[in-house]
This record gives structure tokens, sequence and C-alpha cells, in this order.
């Protein structure tokens, strides 16, 4: 399974687009922590077997775009974990019946 979640940091920025109807129409509409994430995926027998975050500037003139993609390949990958929109688990079901 691939599962892709906004970083819930990134949540008071969705509530502030959505109040200058700047906000783009899809959700997210709630935001999950990443500990509650990983305890659900836990109990209904799926494991993480790579996790990645990016996308540091989701928005914007191709140039600061250009330059946030450009800052996630020099930073240290806790700093993108810390501060990236997009989280990204792929997973694999533990005990698969077959």
């Amino acid at each position: 399974m691939v599962l892709t979640t906004p970083n819930i940091l990134w949540e008071p920025v969705h509530w502030i687009a959505a109040i200058t109807n700047k906000h783009h129409s899809e959700g997210p509409h709630r935001f999950i922590g990443h500990k509650k994430i990983k305890k659900w995926l836990k109990g209904t027998g799926f494991k993480i077997i790579k996790q990645k975050t990016f996308i540091l500037i989701p928005g914007g003139p191709k140039k600061i775009i250009k330059f946030g993609e450009k800052l996630e390949k020099v930073l240290p990958n806790f700093i993108i974990t810390l501060l990236g929109l997009r989280r990204t688990y792929i997973c694999q079901k533990s005990n698969p019946r077959l």
C-alpha cells in the first residue's frame, strides 16, 4: 500500500489559505499526526517499509518552487521530514493471508 498524507505542521497554512480563498478545493479537511498514522498502520497489520517527506515550497512562481526543490536536495533529511508538506508511506501487510 502507498499512503500519501500532508504533514500536520502545514495545517495552519491550509487554514489561512482557506480564509483568504487561496486554497485548492480538495482536502485535507483534517490533519493526522505521524504517530497516529503509524499506530493505525500497525493496528491494521501494515509495516512501513519506507517513508519519505518532501515538498518544501508547494506553490508560487517557478523560481521559488525550483529553489525549494534545490533545498530539498541539500538540506539534512531530518529537516525535510520535519518541514516538508507531503509524507508518503510505502507499506506492506505484515501477515498477508493467502
